[in-house]
């Protein structure tokens, strides 16, 4: 087809990022084999947060769109000129009104006037996730801008395999009724056995995965972990023991309501 509009979804470790990183994979062979240019752009990884596009080391689409601009300048215009797939990620965390600034940019970046400005795009995702915290008018709302989206796709893909689980089906089973909001009362025992007392978290491993009900607790578990890593790995401050090589010290200024030079 002219213009590819997929929305490739599935549960968490169904193989989405996969997928679109072996389907980079083809496009780079194929552009060597068509003698077609092929750079970063060409298969453009974004997502519609930061944390996300880090994985794919990509960029957020806010940013490669430049969705905030009043302007498109012809400089910007080029950096266009030889994407064929864009890949967004995470889309269930896009309102309505960044899906309908994200076509008007885009037709604003290739200089072509019909939908997405006629760049093929992969819209990857899942809308059963969580949906995002303070949002207003996401996708799954059933607006009008929302309905255009959907008709707008044109390759819909489930992903119904969950590899995340393959050593685990029992656990997977009760995730994937958790993502639909089936999950029983058997269910959520299973998970609560599985919870640890604040009195024993300082025993955590450290490659446990542990869910924060807020970043005020996701930063004070990363802390500890760098404290107890600190402290196993560096002499005490009143040791006469050198310091490791790979230490570095970083004197920074800090800007708050009193001002504070500190030293790290």
């Amino acid at each position: 087809m002219q213009q590819l509009v997929m929305f490739l979804t599935g549960p968490a470790g169904c193989g989405k990022s996969t997928c679109v990183e072996l389907a980079q994979k083809y496009c780079h062979k194929f552009c060597q084999l068509a003698s077609l240019p092929f750079d970063e752009t060409t298969f453009y990884f974004t997502a519609s947060t930061g944390s996300s596009a880090c994985l794919f080391g990509g960029t957020a689409i806010h940013s490669a769109a430049h969705l905030a601009k009043t302007r498109i300048t012809d400089a910007l215009c080029e950096d266009w000129k030889h994407v064929k797939i864009l890949v967004i990620d995470e889309v269930s965390f896009l309102s309505d009104s960044d899906m309908e600034n994200l076509d008007k940019q885009l037709r604003k970046l290739t200089k072509r006037n019909i939908l997405y400005g006629g760049v093929s795009i992969i819209f990857s995702g899942d809308f059963h996730q969580l949906p995002p915290i303070m949002t207003k008018g996401v996708l799954y709302a059933g607006s009008d801008k929302s309905v255009m989206w959907e008709n707008a796709i044109n390759c819909p893909i489930f992903l119904e395999n969950s590899h995340r689980f393959k050593n685990d089906p029992e656990w997977g089973e009760i995730m994937g009724r958790m993502r639909m909001g089936n999950d029983t009362l058997e269910d959520r025992q299973e998970i609560n056995k599985h919870y640890q007392k604040p009195s024993e978290r300082n025993n955590i491993s450290s490659e446990a995965t542990t869910a924060c009900t807020s970043n005020k607790e996701r930063n004070a578990i990363e802390f500890r972990a760098w404290k107890t890593y600190i402290t196993e790995n560096h002499p005490s401050i009143k040791s006469d023991e050198l310091l490791p090589n790979n230490v570095l010290f970083i004197e920074c200024l800090i800007e708050s309501k009193k001002r504070v030079k500190c030293s790290a």
